[in-house]
């Protein structure tokens, strides 16, 4: 089965509205929604993590800034299901870097912006190999269906 995203424009507005504002840092935020075992990923929730360290071409996320971006998808009634984190004046593709340090088997979104424009693009990474997941740009109701 191919696997599948489909992203709220909700979740969209606030992926691009966080690069936007972040540029030209790079932003990281945890995504939420539902789906992924044996269908689409559903993504509907964006959190933000403010205290997510950017240095060059590397982000790092602490457990404790992770937990509290956990623990706020779920108190939104979402569970975690990926990351998105921008590449300022970069490419929407995984980095070797990206390739080594991202989790696998969750939504890995990139977003390519030059400060004005986002380009999204969505992975999956399954051991080495790293599958594009199409995006599916969905009214916000709809993502949020189980």
């Amino acid at each position: 089965m191919r696997f599948r995203l489909q992203l709220a424009a909700t979740a969209r507005a606030a992926i691009e509205r966080a690069c936007r504002a972040a540029w030209p840092r790079e932003v990281v935020a945890l995504l939420g929604g539902n789906g992924g075992d044996v269908g689409p990923w559903r993504v509907d929730a964006v959190e933000v993590l403010a205290d997510a360290r950017t240095s060059g071409d590397a982000f790092d996320v602490d457990a404790v800034a992770f937990a509290r971006g956990e623990h706020a998808l779920r108190e939104r009634g979402r569970r975690f299901v990926g990351f998105v984190h921008s590449h300022p004046g970069g490419a929407a593709a995984p980095s070797v870097r990206d390739r080594q340090q991202l989790w696998s088997d969750c939504v890995q979104m990139i977003a390519a912006t030059d400060g004005d424009g986002v380009t999204l693009r969505a992975f999956r990474l399954r051991g080495e190999r790293v599958e594009p997941l199409p995006i599916d740009d969905v009214p916000a109701a709809e993502a949020a269906t189980p």
